[in-house]
C-alpha cells in the first residue's frame, strides 16, 4: 500500500536522444514563458555555478574490501556519494547519484527527482495514490513550481560538464542570455 511517507523516483532528462526537449527541459521552457521573474533567478542561478567543480570530477565511487566471505565469495562494499538538495517545496528532494554508465565504461552523475506521493496524481481517474497499490506502469501528474525548477537547474550544473554544457545550450536555445 502507498503511504504518505512514500516517494515517487524519478530519473529526470531534459532532452530525447533526437535533440528534442522532454521532461525538465520541456518545464523550463513553459516556465520561462510563463514566470516573467524565472529568467533573472535563472541567470543568478547559472553565475553561481558556472564555475563549480563537478560533482562527477569531485567525487568518485569507491569499493571497499570487506575481508569477510559469504561462502566462497568475498565480501566487497561499495560506497557511492550522493549529493541531497532538501527543503524545496511541499518536501520534493533531489539527489544527484553516481551510477555505472549505461553504455560505456565509468561512472555517470544522475539527477533524481523525489516526489511525495500525496502530491501526485494518477493520469486515469485523478484519484490520489495513498491507501492504495501502485499499478503497472502507472502514469501521474505532478506540479512543479520555480523551487523545484531552480534546483533542478542547480544539480544539472553540478552533476557534470556534459550536463551544464547540456543546460546552457538548452537556455541558450530557449533565449535565456547565459
Amino acid at each position: 500500500m502507498i503511504t504518505d511517507k512514500d516517494y515517487i523516483e524519478w530519473q529526470i532528462s531534459y532532452r530525447d536522444p533526437n535533440g528534442r526537449l522532454i521532461e525538465f527541459g520541456e518545464c523550463l521552457d513553459k516556465a520561462l514563458n510563463n514566470d516573467t521573474n524565472l529568467k533573472m533567478e535563472i541567470k543568478r542561478v547559472v553565475e553561481e555555478y558556472r564555475n563549480v567543480d563537478t560533482f562527477d570530477k569531485k567525487f568518485t565511487i569507491q569499493r571497499i574490501e570487506d575481508n569477510r566471505y559469504y561462502n566462497e565469495f568475498k565480501l566487497i562494499n561499495e560506497l557511492t556519494p550522493i549529493l541531497r538538495l532538501d527543503g524545496l517545496t511541499d518536501n520534493y528532494y533531489i539527489d544527484i547519484i553516481l551510477k555505472p554508465k549505461q553504455r560505456a565504461v565509468g561512472y555517470q552523475a544522475m539527477v533524481f527527482l523525489y516526489i511525495p506521493c500525496e502530491k501526485a496524481l494518477p493520469l486515469e481517474d485523478g484519484q490520489k495514490l495513498i491507501g492504495r497499490k501502485a499499478y503497472q506502469n502507472e502514469k501521474v501528474k505532478v506540479f512543479l513550481n520555480s523551487d523545484h525548477i531552480l534546483g533542478l537547474l542547480k544539480s544539472f550544473l553540478l552533476a557534470s560538464d556534459t550536463h551544464r554544457k547540456d543546460i546552457l545550450n538548452i537556455l541558450r536555445y530557449l533565449n535565456v542570455n547565459v
